[in-house]
């Protein structure tokens, strides 16, 4: 069993480092930060008041996910490192148990996260905010996986945020 979770948890770590590698330009996050602004806006019908409230909320859980992000991309390339060496399998193993500890982390960032959203958000935007981030995540790994079809064809790509 421990043999299966060190093996997915590799697997994940080796895609997250991945995608570490190749971080877009701070301004095209920006820009996708105000469109997922604004599209939550209007698909959780908030309030002036609630935009107020939830908004600062999100900034700090995605700044704790930058923060472990960057702490994650640190210990990969160490492990990167101390596998190339042939390091004993001792300091690999603590290099992994911190990578579990950062997953874990960011676990109870998430939950801790949407418990704070219940005394801002009505059961139905909470709900709402769910769907939305799950089809936002896929929304956008199509928007990635169109993108990098080539430049053939970019002109005819469907927009992701207008399907339903």
């Amino acid at each position: 069993m421990k043999k299966i979770i060190f093996i997915l948890t590799l697997c994940s770590l080796l895609f997250a480092q991945t995608l570490m590698q190749r971080k877009p330009p701070r301004e095209t996050m920006r820009r996708l930060e105000t469109l997922k602004m604004w599209k939550l806006t209007e698909a959780l019908d908030l309030s002036e008041d609630q935009a107020a409230a939830f908004f600062p909320l999100m900034k700090d859980l995605r700044n704790q996910k930058e923060e472990l992000e960057d702490e994650r991309g640190a210990l990969m390339e160490e492990l990167i490192e101390e596998m190339e060496s042939d390091a004993d399998t001792g300091k690999i193993s603590n290099i992994m148990d911190r990578m579990i500890e950062l997953k874990q982390q960011e676990c109870e960032n998430d939950v801790e996260f949407i418990e704070r959203t219940r005394s801002i958000l009505s059961t139905t935007q909470q709900a709402k905010y769910v769907i939305f981030e799950g089809e936002f995540q896929k929304r956008m790994m199509q928007l990635i996986r169109d993108f990098h079809k080539g430049k053939k064809g970019r002109e005819k790509m469907d927009n992701p945020w207008d399907r339903p």
